[in-house]
């Protein structure tokens, strides 16, 4: 798994979308780690990663997904995070709207 997360570091980092790469690579560490707790697909983080690229603040995405996989207490709400389609959309939510992101984590 660490190799895996270099990889996503890099393609981060090769993306350009992040001004400070730094600490980065802990927080996919944390991203993988509450994934992994909550039994997602190994092919999680991947998909949260390159679904980050694609909104308009990526890091803030990836903070508040990190928040969401330790706030977030409802088995139902898991099965989005097992749907590709349904990453995409939370991580748009997370990407570009505090607000919403804030009525997701209450």
């Amino acid at each position: 798994m660490p190799s895996d997360l270099s990889r996503l570091g890099r393609l981060i980092r090769q993306s350009g979308r992040l001004a400070d790469p730094a600490g980065l690579e802990d927080l996919l560490g944390v991203l993988a780690g509450g994934a992994a707790d909550l039994g997602l697909n190994r092919d999680f983080t991947r998909r949260v990663v390159t679904s980050s690229l694609r909104t308009a603040d990526p890091r803030a995405a990836l903070n508040r997904m990190a928040r969401v996989l330790t706030s977030v207490q409802d088995p139902n709400f898991y099965s989005l995070l097992e749907d590709p389609a349904g990453i995409r959309s939370l991580m748009v939510i997370l990407g570009y709207s505090h607000f919403l992101s804030s009525l997701i984590l209450r």
